[in-house]
């Protein structure tokens, strides 16, 4: 293949998969902006290294180890920043019905 066919596929590539990403992170609550690694994610008993754009769900538990920092935004667009050595879990997340925000407030 030429060069320049390389190229637009490519490009092709690239257009095709940005509204894709949109449609995966618009039913999320919650979504990894950015991170530090080591991260972990705890779902349903099992550890899994926190990959960059990954969706979170209710009942997972994020965890940052020595040196490691995490960025999460929330679907109304707030941000939440976890140190190292941090443990978060997500008891009720859940997408915001109104201006409240999308945790209960106690």
């Amino acid at each position: 293949m030429s060069i320049n066919i390389i190229r637009h596929l490519q490009i092709i590539l690239i257009l095709i998969s940005l509204p894709l990403s949109a449609i995966v992170r618009a039913d999320s609550a919650a979504v990894v902006e950015g991170l530090r690694l080591p991260v972990w994610l705890e779902r349903n008993g099992i550890r899994h290294s926190l990959t960059l754009g990954m969706s979170l769900q209710q009942q997972d538990t994020v965890e940052t180890s020595p040196g490691a920092r995490l960025l999460i935004q929330l679907e109304d667009g707030s941000l939440v920043k976890l140190g190292e050595n941090a443990s978060l879990t997500l008891a009720e997340l859940e997408p915001a019905a109104s201006s409240q925000g999308i945790f209960p407030v106690c």
